[in-house]
């Protein structure tokens, strides 16, 4: 296990809109994003080493891999696209980001 250093973590949530959305106020490029529809009872993760604009998905017992409107992270969050388990409209989504 690595040692030495702060690695910040900010927990948050937000309201989908089925829209490309950004979500600044994380203040710190993430690693690691988890997120939690709870509308959906769905999850989702993105980690820093994959793709831009892709993330993984497990809904209703399925797991998958996005490759277009996910994640692609920013220097102060991320930028979400329009996949319904991370921005369906109206959908309340929970997330912790880790750096």
């Amino acid at each position: 296990m690595a040692s030495g250093g702060t690695h910040p973590t900010l927990v948050g949530s937000f309201v989908g809109t089925g829209a490309a959305k950004s979500i600044a106020e994380v203040g710190f490029r993430p690693k690691y994003v988890k997120f939690v529809n709870a509308t959906l009872g769905a999850t989702a993760e993105y980690m820093d080493t994959m793709a831009a604009d892709s993330v993984i998905t497990h809904d209703s017992g399925t797991d998958g891999l996005v490759t277009t409107e996910g994640v692609t992270l920013t220097d102060n969050g991320f930028d979400l696209g329009t996949n319904a388990v991370i921005n369906g409209s109206t959908n309340i989504v929970h997330y912790v980001a880790f750096g």
